[in-house]
């Protein structure tokens, strides 16, 4: 399962997937996410209730054994209906992608729309070009051509700095981001990969001035030293993630963008509320690996509680920006979470002391 995951994460990252623009593609590579995503959440499953190797563990979770075995036999179906459907369809054929071309056409969209910014019609120069987007979004933020042009520099992120930039568009528009808590949210959602040499916390942070240096958020607090503090994403920007992670199922943002709630008929991974009360019927609590709350709004049935056992998957709980008076009780159950790696209540008054179950964690 694990081999059939990587190959799938593989793929997913794959230029004839993430360029191309053919609407059974994206059907399908819609699909095999989805799975690639269940997969991984199945063998956290195994390894946090079945790889145990203390005997009152082993005998407490045969019921556990069961389900996850269950999942498995359900899972090898699906990667076999996922097969045969792109045999069947002749999904991808493999296709050196013209990036000059496609590039010299963005190019040419800016000279005829802005006189603002000059046209580079080489690819060695698109750096150059992702420096000079924030100027030209704050004098012109209507201009298509460069919500295109942002749309394109997603597309040519390298893979592992993708999700970190979807993950923004969890925060409310115009939010100051802090960089530690990002890279320690970032670290705990796994989208941070060891290098030789270096920590996990010093890979983040290169992943943070990366997005950085490419303009893709922009600076907010600098220290002394020149360190960025803390960041925000432009609105345009934001516009852009936010689409692109509710198209794959990655966020699922309540009071965005008039979003007001009802039934949610995908399966998200990250859920953020902003503001307000929101029902969510139909939403599958068991595949939300993060919960984070803004302002006054909290969930109202059917969602679950803070620490329900239906949110047994959540890596991430950030309470710090909640206004609606969380008590301690709500999280004294907080060891059901087998999975949470992040846990934020700072500014949470009704929160006095560390729950006694987290050191089931």
């Amino acid at each position: 399962m694990k081999d059939e995951m990587e190959t799938m994460q593989a793929f997913l990252v794959a230029p004839e997937v993430t360029k191309k623009k053919d609407r059974l593609v994206k059907v399908w590579a819609k699909q095999v996410r989805d799975l690639s995503y269940d997969i991984e959440d199945c063998l956290a499953e195994f390894t946090v209730h079945v790889g145990s190797q203390r005997l009152s563990r082993q005998l407490m979770k045969l019921k556990d054994r069961h389900r996850i075995a269950v999942q498995i036999r359900n899972l090898k179906s699906r990667v076999e209906e996922v097969s045969s459907r792109n045999a069947r369809y002749n999904l991808i054929k493999t296709e050196a992608s013209n990036t000059t071309d496609e590039t010299e056409s963005f190019m040419e969209d800016i000279r005829n729309h802005s006189g603002a910014m000059f046209a580079h019609t080489h690819v060695t120069q698109w750096e150059k070009l992702l420096k000079q987007l924030p100027s030209e979004l704050e004098s012109n933020p209507n201009l298509e051509a460069i919500r295109r042009i942002v749309s394109l520099s997603y597309s040519h992120l390298p893979s592992h700095l993708k999700p970190c930039l979807l993950y923004l568009s969890i925060f409310p528009e115009d939010f100051e981001i802090k960089r530690r808590s990002l890279v320690d949210r970032c670290i705990a959602e796994g989208f941070v990969t060891a290098r030789v040499g270096m920590t996990l916390e010093d890979v983040g942070e290169s992943y943070f001035n990366e997005l950085i240096k490419r303009s893709m958020i922009l600076p907010s607090i600098v220290n002394l030293e020149g360190r960025v503090k803390s960041c925000r994403v432009h609105d345009i920007m934001r516009d852009i993630i936010v689409s692109i992670s509710r198209e794959e199922n990655f966020v699922y943002s309540m009071g965005d963008n008039n979003v007001l709630g009802g039934v949610v008929e995908q399966n998200f991974r990250h859920v953020a509320y902003h503001g307000r009360n929101y029902t969510t019927p139909g939403m599958d609590w068991s595949r939300v690996r993060s919960l984070t709350f803004f302002g006054d709004g909290r969930p109202t049935e059917p969602a679950p509680s803070l620490c329900s056992p239906q949110l047994r998957m959540l890596r991430a709980l950030d309470l710090e920006n909640a206004q609606y008076g969380i008590t301690q009780k709500e999280i004294d159950n907080i060891g059901l979470l087998r999975h949470l790696k992040y846990v934020n209540v700072k500014r949470c008054s009704g929160i006095y002391k560390v729950p006694r179950a987290i050191g089931k964690l």
